[in-house]
C-alpha cells in the first residue's frame, strides 16, 4: 500500500510539473514587444489551483522524510493549525500524513475530514481522485479492523475451549490411571 500511494504521488507530481512547464514555455514565447503591449493577465485559476496541488505533494513528500519525532511535532502543528482556520490544505495534509509506522489522526477523523472536502469546488480533479480512493481505502481498513477484532474474538474462543478440554483430558487420565491401578492391585496381589 505504502508503494501504491508513492506511485500515485510520483504520477501526479510528474502530471502537474508537466502542466506547470507546459505553461512556462509559452510564457518564454511571447516577445518583448507583448510583454508590454498587453497588460499583465493574473495566473488562471487552473493554473493557481495546480500550483496548490503540486505545493501539497510537495509538503507531503517532506513530512515523509521526517523521523517519528519530526512527525509528531509536525502532526500537532497541522491539528492546531486545522483548529484555528480549517483551511483544505490542512485538512487534506493531516488525512495523508501517515505512513507504516505513524499516522498522525485515527481512521475515523480521516474519514470525516475527507467527506467534508468531497463538496469543496476548489479542488482539481486529481485531488478528487486522490480523496475518493483515500476513502475507499480507509474504508476498506476499517472493514479489515473489524474482521480482525472479530477474528481475534474467535481465536480467543477457541484458545479458551482448547484450554477447557485439556483440562477434561488430563482429568480423565486420572481417572483413567486411578482405574487401572485399581484393576492392577488384585492382579499383583494374587501373584
Amino acid at each position: 500500500m505504502k508503494r501504491l500511494h508513492k506511485f500515485i504521488l510520483f504520477i501526479i507530481v510528474v502530471t502537474a510539473q508537466s502542466a506547470m512547464q507546459s505553461c512556462q514555455t509559452e510564457s518564454q514565447q511571447q516577445t518583448a514587444s507583448q510583454l508590454f503591449a498587453e497588460p499583465v493577465k493574473q495566473p488562471s485559476a487552473e493554473l493557481i489551483k495546480q500550483q496548490q496541488f503540486y505545493s501539497l505533494l510537495k509538503q507531503g513528500m517532506q513530512q515523509q522524510t521526517l523521523d517519528k519525532n519530526q512527525k509528531s511535532l509536525k502532526c500537532e502543528s497541522l491539528k492546531q493549525d486545522y483548529q484555528q482556520e480549517s483551511s483544505w490544505q490542512t485538512a487534506w495534509l493531516l488525512v495523508f500524513f501517515s505512513d507504516d509506522e505513524f499516522s498522525c489522526i485515527n481512521l475515523h477523523e480521516k474519514k470525516k475530514i475527507l467527506h467534508s472536502l468531497t463538496d469543496l469546488k476548489v479542488l482539481t480533479e486529481p485531488l478528487h481522485w486522490l480523496n475518493s480512493n483515500q476513502s475507499y481505502l480507509l474504508s476498506s481498513i476499517s472493514q479489515l479492523k473489524k474482521k480482525n477484532k472479530n477474528l481475534k474474538k474467535q481465536l480467543n474462543h477457541a484458545n479458551e475451549l482448547v484450554t477447557e478440554m485439556n483440562l477434561k483430558i488430563e482429568a480423565l487420565k486420572a481417572i483413567e490411571d486411578g482405574i487401572n491401578k485399581k484393576l492392577n492391585e488384585p492382579q499383583q496381589n494374587a501373584r
